[in-house]
């Protein structure tokens, strides 16, 4: 099996993605807001390392990286609930809260035991696994507090003190996750592919588009920088997949087929690093800041015209 197929990048890309909105956090200003945000990302990067480990089977135990997934599941669901807590900054009630650490404490506890997720093993058509107990409470509790942040985050909205926008998208990405860990633990034919993963993956992106271009949290800022990276790496991530295919297609053997498209992207960064590293600024920019790019445009339209004037009155 090719280190590199279409099951493992979703993994990588989506582990990369959770890194860099990290990032972002760590470097804006400390609110208590996103103090626990971060802490959420972390959990959600978690989740998507132990998915990229099993299906690279990494150390041999797929049930391990499994548990760890569910683990990340399990710290999503509660660090999502205390952020919309804060969020909304209403006085919180901590005998709920500390209620809910303590039920997702008792959770990684028998996860640990294997009562989440009782066999794992790779097989040629994907994942195989079986669900013990802790899987339905688990999916019963994470719900109950996906609806409850939902309701909560949307209170300032109804009374009007921030705008939809402002946490629409964060609010779908979210919905999104909760449909892949469903997904997982109830439906073994889709649970066997890593759709968990493309849907957090989509939540990633709605996250940054929500950073970028309406400001969630205040971190807009910085994010731009970030979302070159990642665009960059992506592209890399898709010629390498697409380098790796041709040869294997060709009946090379795995190893032969990653160093020969590792030195073929070696060579394409040289030839063409510039030229999409740019080309990757404009499609952001074309995408997250068409307002800015308006207000350049008309500016350096009205420079030129000043410019080119050589009557003082008309100037």
């Amino acid at each position: 099996m090719s280190l590199l197929t279409i099951k493992t990048v979703f993994p990588a890309v989506a582990f990369i993605c959770f890194l860099l909105l990290l990032l972002i956090f760590l470097y804006s200003k400390k609110t208590k807001e996103r103090i626990i945000y971060s802490i959420f990302l972390i959990a959600m990067s978690i989740w998507s390392l132990g998915s990229l480990f099993m299906r690279l089977q990494f150390l041999g135990d797929v049930l391990l990286w499994n548990k760890l997934i569910c683990a990340g599941m399990i710290g999503t669901s509660l660090i999502f609930y205390h952020f919309s807590l804060v969020f909304v900054k209403l006085k919180i009630n901590k005998k709920s809260l500390y209620l809910n650490y303590f039920i997702a404490f008792l959770l990684l506890i028998v996860n640990g035991y294997g009562a989440l997720i009782t066999e794992a093993t790779i097989t040629p058509e994907g994942l195989s696994y079986g669900l013990g107990w802790g899987a339905y409470v688990f999916a019963l509790w994470g719900i109950n507090l996906f609806i409850i942040s939902v309701v909560r985050i949307l209170e300032p909205v109804k009374n009007k003190e921030i705008p939809l926008e402002k946490v629409i998208l964060i609010i779908v990405g979210m919905s999104a996750t909760i449909i892949g860990a469903l997904l997982n633990f109830f439906n073994e034919s889709i649970g066997r592919y890593p759709v968990d993963i493309a849907l957090n993956l989509f939540n990633a992106i709605c996250i940054f588009y929500s950073i970028y271009r309406h400001r969630f949290l205040g971190t807009r800022l910085i994010v731009r920088k970030y979302i070159n990276i990642l665009g960059f790496i992506i592209i890399q991530l898709v010629f390498f997949y697409l380098f790796i295919s041709v040869f294997m297609l060709l009946k090379f053997s795995n190893n032969l087929s990653g160093v020969i498209s590792g030195i073929l992207i070696v060579i394409f960064n040289v030839l063409f690093h510039d030229k999409f590293k740019f080309m990757v600024g404009d499609i952001v920019d074309i995408l997250f800041y068409k307002d800015k790019i308006s207000e350049k445009g008309a500016m350096r339209e009205y420079t030129e015209k000043l410019i080119s004037c050589l009557e003082i009155t008309e100037i």
